[in-house]
């Protein structure tokens, strides 16, 4: 949120406009800012430094005593590119040698680079290996310069776990004392910002290297494109308090500013500050300032299951304690026992109220905007204490589980009562009430034995706990504890990657789970001509069975959408599997197809891809929609050595990139699913899944990359595949591709394989990226490759 000085270098009035927004974000009580100093404002020349820009950058954080995180990076004034030989990375090594000590008794915490996983971050590819031999030296010199100093690396683009694992493969343990990601999307959900951390927790230790993680950079946006104030104050907020309860220490906003006045800005998301570019303060200004005076003094201590459906969680220090409430679904009034006699509610905008109650009880209003209540004590941090066992929050239907609870005591005196359970109708519990007696600053740990019935409803419920205290002051404590109930048996339609005609089949795969054998029923109901849609099992205990079924192949049509809704029955329990697909068929060609961008021979072939089967995506809501803005028709084919794609657009203004960062102008993204074996709510396979970005330059020149692929392949990306992208018409882009098969693997090109397959072609006419054309969901709005085609290689 600091201002961007590197970014200002050559404006006259940049120490002026610099000192303005000081001041300005010292009004959001934000004590961390984050700013970049370039390497080649550092050192213009090799071995030339020139100071006076940074010393004065420097003076400023310092005169206004913010917290400062320096990120040293991008290329050299006479390379441009990452630092990717050994000299380069040993210049790289002196300039944060310099950096670090020059700046030691300003700045003591160094972010080495800037999303190295992505483009044009890291140009002209990414490459963990370079990466981490940069980050290694960076270490050494950067300790060499101030032991003391605290160097922050990864600095990732998103939660990229795999980028993480491949940094520790090229000896990365040791050479950062933080890790830092970056996290963004317009409705952040609770469950998936926690997904993200935990799976950086994982790879630190699976590499035993556990280290403090920062997310130094978050935001959501405003503007045509994005949400309203109100949303924008009430996300940053919950995102922010989210990752604090899943242990990221430091949070750090992007912008304090909007980049732009314009609404029609080239960047639909640079709205993404709490204040406007005029200096205007947004809804979420008042929101972040409320947030930080109530809660940076204080420690995170739990979070607090106070109601079902409500997010809880605890902040306080010597007693002084802010609880922030808010419900995940419509708004609820309930009187809640807090155990004082007087609060104080404050709302995101910092409006209070006081209540006063005799008895400890309020009647208190809960909506899905943050609520901060101050005064709470004991009671609430007894409840914020309050932890399920990982095996716990899952219990099966029709068999009994070990339900554990544990409550730490926070108070300075023992403390005694007794522990009852209350269970959902389906679950009973043998001895529901347990005498327990926990120490000060001790854990007691509680287990009841829960059997639940095979025809309890599946899905989340709550148990509610309820201690009772022998404490006058705390009296009785009431916890809901979210549980899910999970089925006995696992039932699912095996990836279809075989498919010929005229007929093949698909398999279902179903599992016990139970410690006992199963009699069942599997059936599908399918829109798929299939021989037979039902067949009996015999489930031993805790294995699993596979069951063909004959599909009639020569019946699909290609881009209807086809439904496979699979179920297994025994006597007590229905469990299911939904999986839905687009199928497309791929003629194999027989002639030598030369890649020149003149489409006479594909002519004679039935077109594959028509503009019917495409739609128009807004990322911009002022994009024109129809054939008229943008359109595509073409074919997708193969041979032997390739899959061939060939596309004829229409544009009604054709806008050509002039860098890398190709996705913001007009081009082409294409996705393969090698296997067609993506299930719902599962990211890229870094095994099988592979992104590719094409465009033609402005310059002329052809570019592709691939953003998501195996290490050490991209290469052959870029030297094996043959393209030919011409403007052949005011209106008109051709893009004639042959992907070569090595490149593609794991995907066979043989008759009767499916793989999954996308594409999006994206749109600039002229004020920025304004959407794309999308054969399916699955690329633009965040990368799903179950919602692919499911493409069917034909035979001759």
């Amino acid at each position: 949120m600091g201002p961007p000085y590197s970014h200002m270098n050559k404006s006259p009035d940049k120490w002026l406009r610099g000192e303005e927004h000081l001041q300005l974000f010292e009004t959001t009580g934000a004590k961390w800012a984050r700013q970049d100093f370039w390497w080649g404002l550092v050192e213009p020349e090799k071995g030339k430094w020139e100071w006076e820009h940074t010393d004065k950058a420097m003076q400023a954080y310092k005169n206004h005593n913010i917290n400062l995180l320096a990120i040293l990076c991008y290329g050299s004034n006479w390379s441009k590119d990452a630092p990717a030989t050994e000299e380069e990375k040993k210049c790289f090594g002196e300039y944060v040698f310099n950096m670090v000590n020059r700046y030691k008794d300003i700045c003591k915490h160094w972010e080495i680079w800037n999303e190295p996983n992505i483009l044009p971050f890291w140009s002209p590819k990414p490459n963990v290996k370079d990466y981490t031999e940069l980050l290694k030296i960076s270490y050494t010199q950067a300790k060499k310069a101030d032991p003391k100093c605290i160097i922050v690396g990864g600095t990732l683009a998103g939660a990229d776990y795999e980028f993480l694992s491949e940094m520790y493969k090229y000896g990365a343990k040791g050479y950062f004392d933080v890790l830092s990601y970056h996290t963004y999307g317009n409705d952040p959900k609770e469950e998936d910002l926690i997904a993200d951390v935990e799976k950086l927790k994982t790879v630190m230790k699976t590499n035993n290297d556990i280290k403090p993680i920062w997310c130094t950079e978050t935001g959501i946006y405003t503007g045509p494109a994005g949400v309203t104030e109100q949303q924008q104050a009430e996300r940053i907020v919950k995102s922010t308090i989210t990752l604090i309860s899943d242990g990221v220490e430091k949070i750090i906003q992007l912008t304090l500013k909007d980049w732009f006045a314009d609404s029609n800005a080239v960047d639909a998301t640079s709205f993404r500050g709490l204040y406007k570019a005029n200096n205007e303060p947004k809804i979420s200004a008042g929101a972040f300032k409320t947030m930080t005076s109530l809660l940076t003094d204080k420690y995170y201590l739990g979070k607090v299951d106070i109601l079902e459906n409500v997010s809880g969680h605890l902040f306080g220090i010597n007693n002084n304690n802010v609880l922030v409430l808010w419900s995940l679904q419509e708004p609820i009034e309930r009187h809640l026992d807090l155990g004082v006699n007087k609060i104080t509610l404050i709302k995101t905008n910092g409006s209070s109220t006081e209540l006063e109650s005799p008895d400890g009880i309020f009647k208190i209003e809960i909506t899905p905007e943050p609520l901060y209540i101050k005064g709470v004590t004991d009671k609430i941090k007894i409840l914020a204490n309050f932890q399920l066992n990982e095996d716990s929050k899952k219990i099966k239907s029709g068999a009994t589980t070990h339900f554990t609870i544990s409550i730490k005591n926070p108070l300075k005196q023992e403390l005694n009562g007794s522990l009852s359970i209350e269970t959902p109708e389906g679950v009973t519990v043998k001895g529901k009430r347990k005498n327990i007696s926990i120490a000060q600053g001790k854990t007691s740990e509680t287990t009841f034995n829960l059997t639940t019935s095979a025809k309890i409803p599946l899905g989340e419920n709550y148990i509610i706990l309820k201690f009772k205290t022998q404490n006058p002051d705390i009296k009785e404590i009431i916890a809901y504890k979210e549980v899910e109930i999970t089925e006995p048996f696992k039932v699912a339609l095996q990836p279809i990657n075989k498919l010929k005609l005229p007929e093949d089949t698909i398999n279902v795969k179903t599992t016990n789970l139970l410690k006992k054998q199963v009699k069942g029923l599997i059936k599908i109901q399918s829109n798929v001509p299939l021989e037979k849609n039902e067949s009996k099992v015999l489930l031993k205990p805790l294995k699993s069975q596979v069951i063909p079924f004959n599909i009639k192949v020569k019946d699909i049509v290609s881009s209807q959408l086809y439904s496979f809704d699979v179920k297994f029955t025994d006597e007590n329990v229905t469990v299911s599997d939904k999986y839905d697909k687009r199928f497309l068929f791929v003629p194999r060609i027989k002639e030598k197809v030369v890649i020149d961008g003149d489409l006479s021979e594909w002519k004679n072939l039935k077109q594959n891809i028509k503009s019917s089967m495409l739609k128009e995506e807004d990322f911009n809501p002022k994009l024109n929609k129809g054939e008229e803005d943008i359109s595509a028709n073409g074919w997708l084919a193969y041979d032997e050595n390739f899959l061939y794609l060939v596309l004829e657009v229409q544009d009604d203004v054709i806008n050509l990139p002039s860098s890398v960062t190709i996705w913001d102008n007009d081009c082409l993204q294409v996705a393969i699913d090698a296997l067609n074996d993506a299930r719902p709510k599962e990211n890229f396979d870094s095994k099988n899944d592979f992104e590719f970005e094409i465009a033609l330059l402005k310059d002329g020149k052809q570019f592709i990359s691939a953003d998501k692929y195996p290490e050490g392949r991209i290469e052959d990306v870029v030297q094996d595949t043959k393209m030919a992208i011409k403007q052949v018409a005011k209106n008109k882009m051709i893009y004639e591709i042959a992907f070569p098969v090595g490149i593609l693997l794991p995907l066979s090109l043989t008759e009767g394989t499916v793989f999954g397959f996308n594409f999006i072609i994206n749109d600039n006419d002229g004020q920025g990226r304004e959407g794309w054309l999308e054969l399916t969901p699955g690329i633009g709005w965040g990368k799903a490759p179950y919602q692919y085609y499911g493409a069917i290689l034909l035979g001759h």
